[in-house]
């Protein structure tokens, strides 16, 4: 999502490390890509990330324009697709907040990404939970993510694929689907299948002032008036950096339970403090990074 997700990519299981080093090193795998389940407001105010209630019922400001139709949102989002095809690598803290299970499960991590091959680390940091950092590099470690906890834990590396069931129990993506691209993809996905789903029933907004920290943004909010069948959400907003035009935020709602309440908020990704074409090499992306703090023992 991702998202991502988009498609992306969830909360620690304490459960681990229960009744043996190895049984508890792959049970609390899942708290792969989430700091923690319960709010935690000051990691949304660090990345800059707005908080779900204030961000579903923002309005866009008065600049903003109605476009005609989902055809001119696809292709405006493509035009600055087009923006990512020079970026090989880039570093930036990911934040993100994800519907699993009925629970809103927030985490910000500092990221590194490689397009070629598809290479991707995180290192988890919250004021309430202990770093954590996961590698997975595509065609290497039979396509396994590496992973491990902090403290005593971190003297054990766990190797799982990306979608194992333990993985993905508090995920809604896997780590495959982490990047801006991708993110965007996969919005454009879903307004391509769209588009011709009762086209009186969206309206399509572009905002061309709004702001992220710092970061002055366009965005794009695709709003479904009505529930009707093929529909994935209720609205839809995609925030461009103007002086890039990269993607660095997508959020996503549901309709609302009852008349008058918000639009719950369902999947939310901000990418901030981007540096593109940084250089990254495999060391980045390497267990044994004296730089990193990988256990000497894996379980598999």
């Amino acid at each position: 999502m991702s998202i991502f997700g988009g498609k992306f990519l969830g909360n620690n299981s304490r459960r681990g490390w229960v009744g043996g080093l190895a049984a508890g090193g792959l049970v609390a795998v899942v708290w792969l890509f989430v700091a923690h389940a319960e709010s935690d407001d000051n990691l949304a105010s660090e990345a800059g990330l707005r908080a779900a209630a204030d961000s579903a019922g923002r309005i866009l400001s008065s600049d903003g324009q109605v476009l005609h139709s989902l055809n001119e949102a696809i292709e405006f989002a493509r035009a600055r697709r087009e923006k990512l095809r020079t970026v090989s690598d880039y570093t930036a803290i990911f934040s993100k907040t994800e519907l699993v299970n009925e629970r809103l499960i927030s985490q910000t991590m500092d990221l590194k990404f490689r397009q070629q091959p598809f290479s991707v680390y995180v290192h988890g940091h919250s004021k309430r939970q202990p770093a954590r950092e996961v590698i997975f590099v595509a065609g290497m470690n039979d396509d396994k993510l590496t992973l491990h906890e902090a403290g005593l834990k971190s003297l054990i590396t766990i190797h799982l694929k990306p979608d194992d069931p333990r993985v993905m129990a508090e995920n809604k993506y896997p780590i495959t689907e982490i990047g801006m691209a991708k993110m965007l993809d996969a919005a454009l996905v879903i307004w391509e299948r769209e588009k011709d789903i009762a086209p009186t029933n969206v309206e399509v907004l572009l905002s061309n002032s709004t702001r992220f920290g710092s970061v002055e943004c366009e965005e794009i909010q695709i709003t479904h008036k009505q529930r009707l069948g093929g529909l994935k959400f209720h609205i839809t907003r995609v925030a461009f950096e103007i002086k890039s035009g990269f993607p660095v935020l997508l959020e996503q709602y549901d309709w609302p339970r009852q008349a008058g309440e918000a639009p719950p908020l369902v999947e939310q990704y901000l990418y901030s403090d981007v540096k593109t074409n940084s250089g990254l090499t495999d060391a980045d992306f390497d267990p044994e990074n004296s730089e990193y703090k990988f256990g000497f023992a894996s379980l598999p």
